[in-house]
């Protein structure tokens, strides 16, 4: 009817997210690592949760990356390379930028919403 809202009831489902971290070059995969969430036995104090983990968060990041430039370590063509992420809130720490430089690598943002330039998607 005219000047009524439209309401659509849309059922709720708690699926899993499962998480994938991929890294690529040029020359083909350099890393990919799969996070499936784990049952948890308690719940945290003043934590809601469906008894499953956490999301992948920026400390899982940190740890794909420090295996991600050890494995590009192995190469020295690749030192100085520029590793080019997403603005996924995961990516933007100032701990990860320190780490990477620390490493000897660079790295830049793409521009929100860029999947065409993001070969990895």
């Amino acid at each position: 009817m005219k000047g009524t809202p439209a309401i659509v009831t849309v059922p709720v489902t708690k699926a899993n997210a499962t998480s994938i971290l991929g890294a690529i070059s040029a020359t083909g995969l350099i890393n990919v690592s799969l996070r499936v969430p784990k049952r948890i036995k308690k719940r945290k104090l003043g934590r809601a949760n469906d008894g499953y983990s956490i999301e992948t968060v920026t400390g899982h990041y940190l740890s794909f990356l420090k295996a991600t430039l050890d494995e590009m370590d192995k190469y020295p063509e690749m030192k100085g390379h520029y590793l080019v992420m997403d603005n996924a809130p995961i990516h933007s720490s100032t701990d990860i930028g320190k780490y990477i430089h620390s490493q000897g690598y660079r790295y830049v943002y793409l521009p929100p919403y860029s999947h065409e330039p993001n070969p990895i998607e």
